[in-house]
């Protein structure tokens, strides 16, 4: 054990001696907070709101943590459009937030005049507030940087509603850090108007917020400080700005257009208009029934997907409050919605094409269009006009990108990789297919969610992050499908599905943010730390494995130096036994030439000892001399050098 790993083990027998037996609270709420937090009971969690009430699921589905039922989640009250007395205790949960730092936030309110936005303990799952707002809170969202609540009001005070003292907005503004202190209040168009809307709050667009509504082709730029209106734009060629996408990456706000359409069977909506469609003269201007005199028709949400329904959605910039580009629906489909990923990177667009494919954009820089790229085919095949396309749950992480698609005509989904889009652009666009996934063991005649043209009623999907679970509903069934996701796209296959959930809403996964980041930074911390401490392990075992060898080597080099040497030496041997048989040959080879010269001097002294003079002739001189002769006639004698040998020939060595 290392020292570390001694100083680890010390501090821990130290606090579990000086540990007190049993936790000590001073209030219940404090005992609660600790614990559930200690435990991280209803964070990293998947909450469910239902009809029912409040439930709370491990990501995987195989835990319940935490269930409220109508008695503690809902608000009971009298319902003004039933019968006198009539009280209505469902749970009509909208739209639900959190801050990712202690509060969950949902919209609760029966569709009567009494609305409340409900906040929960992120860490206990308990509902500690109540907070009074507008009828009818239909869209939320969070203002990280204020810490605040932008709560988006639907239904206005009427005959039949009118006791709310606090409906005086569109928009109300709750300070999530004191939150008992009365919410601000925006009226864009007149506080006693009755209209749908929604509102665009983004981190990355800090300073400023729209209001958007289906029943007016204007929307309204908000001051987030002062909450004042700043401008009013009007977008063309719509009705309406209620459905949009915002993309976070470029600050542009996707706007679906909406219009008015013929009612009928040869006409806009290929058949008569329901009586809920609040059928009226309408002008017509897109389309095939388009002219220049009213006719009976419907204007805005239930003309999505008509013949009618031609515009396609408006890519608008934030910065300039300026019109970008016009985007439209794949194949040409009528209808268009958008869908943003989280971090805007892509914006996709489904179309009123039954289902059959979404366009797929990719964000690129503010003030410029985005770039369309290419077409995921999903193939629900529902009728032509018909918005079968429900939900999208954008996932991306751990080595996929990829997104879960659902119908309201389907009783499967479809899972497409979305890793070819990154490199697509228009000139070279990508094309993929979805995988389907039946959501059912057998296949079902009904369909578990009900189909509504006016997105009301969807099928529900979200994405447990950071985990291989991916959550879906089937709320006329009232069931959730737990899917786990596996290496490809047709890897993913449904692992658990959850009964008794009346009306499942909305799934909202809940995590702290902080407390998710210091986690990652602690496994990077000791993902680092293994990996210093493997390579440390790795260096010492090749510091080992290199001693080993060199040892070896050390020991295999003395054992050939002695073989090399013995070698040598039996060479030395041999060649010393070479050397010796060469010198007999030699000296044997010295005697024989010696005695052969001995004899060859023999005989040349024989030789010499019988040799006879022959006449000599005269030798000629260069200069001829005088013949001198002594008194006896002979010529005198000639002096013979001292270095002359003694036998040589006395005529001067001149003799022929």
């Amino acid at each position: 054990m290392n020292m570390k790993s001694n100083a680890q083990a010390m501090i821990a027998t130290l606090l579990a001696a000086n540990a007190p037996a049993a936790a000590a609270y001073g209030s219940h709420w404090e005992a609660e907070f600790y614990e559930g937090a200690a435990a991280g009971r209803t964070t990293n969690a998947m909450w469910v709101f239902a009809q029912d009430g409040v439930h709370i699921f491990s990501p995987d589905g195989a835990e319940l943590l935490v269930r409220h039922d109508e008695d503690t989640a809902c608000h009971a009250v009298l319902d003004p459009w039933s019968p006198p007395g009539t009280v209505q205790d469902d749970c009509w949960a909208m739209d639900p937030v959190h801050d990712g730092e202690n509060y969950v936030f949902v919209g609760n309110n029966n569709w009567v005049e009494d609305g409340f936005v409900d906040v929960y303990s992120m860490w206990t799952g308990t509902r500690i507030a109540s907070v009074p707002v507008c009828t009818l809170p239909y869209h939320m969202e969070y203002a990280p940087g204020r810490r605040e609540l932008w709560v988006s009001c639907w239904l206005r005070p009427q005959d039949e509603n009118s006791s709310n003292e606090t409906d005086r907005g569109t928009i109300e503004v709750i300070q999530t850090q004191a939150l008992g202190a009365p919410p601000a209040q925006i009226s864009t168009r007149g506080w006693d108007q009755h209209v749908h809307s929604d509102v665009v709050v983004d981190a990355s667009i800090p300073n400023k917020a729209y209001e958007l509504s289906m029943e007016s082709d204007t929307i309204y730029e908000i001051d987030s400080g002062s909450k004042a209106v700043r401008d009013e734009v009007k977008v063309q060629k719509t009705v309406g700005t209620y459905e949009h996408a915002f993309s976070p990456k470029n600050k542009h706000i996707f706007l679906r257009t909406y219009v008015c359409c013929a009612c009928g069977e040869f006409k806009d909506t290929r058949e008569p208009c329901e009586d809920y469609m609040e059928e009226s003269p309408v002008l017509v201007e897109y389309g095939p029934s388009a002219g220049n005199e009213t006719q009976p028709g419907t204007c805005g949400k239930f003309c999505k997907g008509s013949l009618a329904d031609v515009n396609g959605i408006w890519e608008f910039d934030t910065k300039t409050n300026t019109h970008v580009a016009q985007h439209f629906a794949a194949a040409g489909a009528t209808g268009a919605k958008p869908f943003a990923s989280p971090l805007g990177e892509y914006v996709l667009i489904g179309g009123g094409d039954g289902g059959d494919a979404v366009k797929v954009l990719r964000a690129g820089k503010n003030g410029e269009a985005s770039a369309e790229v290419g077409i995921i085919e999903l193939g629900f095949g529902a009728d032509e006009g018909t918005h079968a396309l429900s939900d999208i749950s954008f996932i991306k992480g751990d080595s996929r990108n990829i997104a879960v698609f659902t119908s309201t005509l389907n009783n499967h989904i479809v899972i497409a990789d979305l890793g070819g889009f990154d490199s697509a652009t228009p000139d070279k666009p990508h094309k993929t297919s979805g995988v389907d996934l039946d959501l059912f063991d057998e296949p079902r005649e009904d369909v578990s969610v009900k189909h509504d043209i006016r997105g009301i009623s969807i099928r529900q999907v979200a994405w447990a992050a950071g985990t291989d679970y991916v959550w879906v509903s089937s709320p006329m069934t009232g069931q959730v499908h737990i899917i786990e996701l596996g290496p490809g796209v047709e890897d993913a296959r449904v692992v658990r599905t959850l009964d008794d959930i009346d009306m499942a809403r909305h799934f909202l996964w809940v995590a702290s943010f902080r407390e998710n980041a210091l986690e990652s930074q602690a496994r990077e911390v000791a993902l680092a730390e293994k990996a210093r401490e493997d390579a440390l392990e790795a260096s010492l075992a090749n510091l080992a494995r290199e001693n080993a060898l060199t040892t070896q080597q050390v020991d295999d080099g003395q054992e050939q130096f002695a073989a090399s040497s013995r070698a040598e030496l039996a060479g030395v041997v041999d060649n010393m036994e070479g050397d010796t048989t060469t010198a007999k040959n030699l000296g044997i080879t010295g005697v024989v030439l010696g005695a052969v010269a001995i004899l060859v001097s023999v005989i040349n002294l024989i030789k010499k000892g019988d040799v006879t003079p022959k006449p000599s002739q005269p030798a000629t001189y260069r200069d001829e001399q005088p013949s001198v002769t002594t008194d006896d006639g002979k010529h005198p004698a000639e002096d013979v050098p001292s270095d002359m040998p003694s036998d040589a020939p006395s005529d001067g060595g001149f003799n022929a």
